[in-house]
């Protein structure tokens, strides 16, 4: 099992004069708060991993605010993330396969200005499958 967690305190300030709204934010981009949780399960001998991943970020500055307008919030999420890898030997090549779901909780993307909900997306499910090789 793997925990990481991170508090990021950051701030720019901006000389008066321009066209955004505060002089003073975070950095765009920048979430208050990151952490990761991953729970791991190997089987050397069968060459079969599984592993489960949560992800949380906190909310960041998505767009900065102008000419009065606020600043536009991307709101805290967490994602569940699956892979399963399975490792083999055939013809004398090492073969790896791996089958991922990503967004497990369907966690949509929310942004807001002044506290009001300005626009979200809803990613859905990525499901992946590849192939790896290695010839040595």
């Amino acid at each position: 099992m793997v925990v990481n967690y991170s508090y990021i305190d950051s701030e720019v300030t901006i000389p008066p004069g321009g066209v955004q709204t505060n002089d003073s934010r975070p950095l765009v981009g920048q979430p208050d708060h990151v952490g990761n949780l991953v729970l791991e399960w190997v089987q050397p001998e069968w060459g079969s991993g599984l592993r489960l991943l949560y992800n949380y970020t906190g909310e960041k500055v998505a767009f900065v605010g102008a000419n009065g307008l606020p600043d536009v919030l991307e709101e805290p999420r967490g994602s569940v993330d699956l892979a399963f890898t399975q490792r083999f030997d055939l013809a004398g090549i090492g073969w790896t396969v791996k089958a991922s779901a990503e967004n497990l909780t369907e966690e949509p993307w929310e942004f807001t200005q002044a506290g009001e909900r300005w626009t979200s997306f809803e990613p859905g499910v990525k499901l992946g499958v590849s192939l790896g090789l290695t010839f040595f």
